[in-house]
């Protein structure tokens, strides 16, 4: 028998059987992380729903309004135009029921037949949550299911069955297609190859070895002849160059999912500067003051060596500090006159209602911006309020609002009294270095005058 004929019978089928394997094997992966990809998105868009509906919620009930109806219906507007915006195509819908069985929310027009109603209705009595499959107007459809106890919903984010698999029944086909494809080739190309074997496979070999080294899909094979060998180094160059271009938009998918992300954490941002004004609403003679606070406290943050993270973490939780006075009776929280001794000791409250408001947040920001409410008030002497903490005792981001929100509040106007020159407000700290503030934070402060001055400036009542 020939050596070809031989080389043949024994390497095709082989070959055969490695491109089905490796090309099945290929398309159960892709088929498999096709489903993972766009089952996690779905999550993603439940748990974002999610978020925002707790987060309407902890709005009313931290302004008492959860038993008002006018209020409670509002947030629940808002979840349902959130809900809208999350839609990206026609085959989506997130819709909601309440515990009777009617729809309370929807992102487009919806109309449940009785039979699909009844069946959502077992479903929510069930408590089903996370990944289902349900039927609305005739339309199969997949998602993720929630359970929102405060307005009593169970939310479902969907898309139509149809479109959530149709990239996954479209990889098969090609999957099945290539391995076709695939099969011929390597017929074609065995007939011939015994020609050509040593020097251009070496080649090939070297260029794949260079790839898998390097991680440069950029690397070709070099074309030597215009038969079926030249043919292959053709056909893997283009492969490589379909890779580039599968690597480059992976690459695009993530920088555009790292963009949506920044999006998220700067509305985390904007809810935080808000919940400062918050606490400084009732007397807008300190209407900049937090923002000061803020910027002073990064830049002491900075200057004692804390890393970039803990400088956005400084500089957004320190304008919280404040926010228990929303506790404070008006009667005493704007009194112009001196505090009697009992006015003072509700006065120093507000550092541990704070606490309270703050303490279970799952927001790092919120979190520091608790620890920070209880301790900016302690004394590095040991004779501060609430918990006469004193020395390093006393967390890094309580001593440096501490010093921070003195240095702001004596160089502010207030009911009870002018504002301080800089020049004055310096010399304080000078001389309570080591009684109330921590002498290292006070020599950073003072070291940075001249950046003090700016922001000074810059961030006027």
């Amino acid at each position: 028998m020939p050596i070809r004929a031989r080389i043949i019978l024994i390497v095709l089928p082989l070959l055969i059987v490695a491109i089905i394997i490796t090309g099945s094997v290929t398309t159960v992966a892709a088929t498999s992380g096709m489903t993972r990809i766009a089952m996690r998105l779905m999550n993603f868009k439940s748990v974002e729903l999610s978020k925002y509906m707790y987060s309407q919620w902890d709005l009313l009930v931290k302004n008492d309004f959860a038993e008002k109806p006018e209020f409670l219906s509002a947030a629940q507007y808002s979840v349902t135009d959130f809900a809208r915006s999350m839609v990206n195509n026609e085959s989506e819908l997130i819709f909601a029921m309440n515990n009777s069985g009617e729809l309370v929310m929807s992102s487009k027009p919806l109309e449940l037949k009785p039979a699909e109603a009844q069946l959502l209705l077992e479903l929510m009595e069930e408590k089903k949550t996370g990944w289902v499959e349900v039927r609305t107007e005739g339309i199969q459809r997949v998602g993720e299911a929630a359970y929102f106890a405060p307005f009593e919903w169970y939310v479902l984010t969907t898309d139509s069955a149809n479109s959530f698999y149709r990239e996954i029944r479209e990889i098969v086909f090609r999957g099945v297609l290539v391995l076709l494809v695939c099969c011929f080739i390597a017929v074609a190309l065995l007939l011939f190859f015994a020609h050509y074997l040593t020097r251009p496979i070496s080649k090939m070999l070297d260029t794949i070895e260079g790839i898998i080294r390097d991680r440069d899909f950029t690397q070709k094979v070099e074309v030597e002849y215009g038969d079926e060998v030249g043919n292959l180094a053709n056909r893997f160059n283009h492969m490589t160059d379909n890779l580039l271009n599968t690597y480059n938009q992976v690459k695009n998918y993530a920088y555009k999912e790292a963009v949506a992300r920044k999006q998220v954490i700067q509305r985390e941002y904007d809810t935080l500067i808000v919940l400062g004004k918050a606490a400084e609403f009732k007397d807008p003679d300190t209407a900049a003051h937090i923002s000061r606070v803020g910027f002073y406290s990064r830049m002491l943050a900075e200057s004692i060596g804390e890393d970039e993270h803990s400088q956005n973490l400084m500089f957004y939780s320190a304008p919280l500090h404040d926010i228990g006075k929303m506790g404070i009776p008006d009667s005493i929280l704007l009194k112009p006159a001196k505090l009697t001794e009992e006015e003072f000791e509700i006065i120093k409250t507000h550092t541990t209602i704070a606490y309270e408001i703050l303490k279970d947040s799952r927001s790092p920001y919120l979190k520091t911006g608790a620890i920070i409410a209880l301790t900016h008030h302690e004394r590095f002497d040991g004779r501060g309020y609430p918990s006469g903490l004193a020395g390093t005792d006393i967390p890094l981001f309580g001593r440096i609002v501490g010093l921070v929100d003195t240095f702001d509040a004596v160089t502010s106007k207030r009911p009870y009294k002018e504002a301080w020159d800089l020049d004055r407000a310096f010399a304080l700290l000078e001389e309570e270095r080591g009684k109330q503030f921590d002498p290292r934070l006070v020599e950073l402060f003072l070291s940075r005058k001249a950046e003090v001055e700016r922001i000074f400036d810059a961030h006027r009542d």
